[in-house]
C-alpha cells in the first residue's frame, strides 16, 4: 500500500490501443495519476499477496489457452466470469452486458462461491475423501479462490 498525492484525472472513454491511457484502460483502471509523488509506502505486499497475484495472472493465462488466438472475446468473457476481470471484456460486450441489465454476473460474488463449492464439493465427493478431509479441503480451496481473485482492484462504471 502506498500513499501518494496528486492530480486524478479521468481517461477518456476509448483511448487509442498503442498509448499509455490505452495501456490504462485494458488493465481496468479508469484514471491517471498525474504530477504525483508518493508521500510514503505504508507496507509492501506480503508473500501471500503476491502469491495470489501470480496465481491470478496464472489462471488468466490458463482460461485463454488454446482459444485466444482464435476467439479473444470469449477468452474475455472466461476471464470475466471466473475470474471477476471485467477490464477483460470488449467495449460491446460490456455495453451488451449493462444494457441488458447482466453485468453483475462478472463479479465474484456469493452465487460465484456457492458455483465454485459445489463444483469442488462433487470433485471431492468422487475422489472418497472422509468427509472431514473434504471439508477442510473445500475450505483451503474456497479461502484461496476468493483471495485470488478479490485482490485486484475493479474498474469502475463507465458511462
Amino acid at each position: 500500500m502506498v500513499t501518494a498525492r496528486g492530480v486524478i484525472a479521468a481517461l477518456p472513454r476509448d483511448p487509442p490501443a498503442m498509448s499509455f491511457d490505452g495501456y490504462l484502460a485494458n488493465a481496468g483502471i479508469d484514471f491517471r495519476l498525474t504530477r504525483g509523488r508518493v508521500l510514503a509506502v505504508e507496507r509492501p505486499a506480503t508473500a501471500y499477496r503476491r502469491f495470489c497475484a501470480r496465481q491470478a495472472e496464472r489462471f488468466a493465462a490458463v482460461l485463454g489457452a488454446g482459444v485466444e488466438a482464435k476467439r479473444p472475446a470469449l477468452v474475455g468473457v472466461y476471464r470475466a466470469m471466473l475470474l471477476g476481470q471485467q477490464n477483460e471484456l470488449s467495449a460491446e460486450q460490456e455495453d451488451a452486458y449493462r444494457q441488458s441489465g447482466t453485468m453483475h454476473v462478472f463479479s465474484i460474488s456469493g452465487l460465484h462461491i456457492a458455483a465454485i463449492a459445489g463444483g469442488l464439493y462433487a470433485l471431492l465427493a468422487l475422489l472418497r475423501l472422509p468427509r472431514l478431509v473434504q471439508f477442510a479441503a473445500g475450505c483451503a480451496a474456497l479461502w484461496l479462490y476468493v483471495d485470488i481473485t478479490a485482490q485486484r482492484p475493479r474498474p469502475c462504471a463507465r458511462s
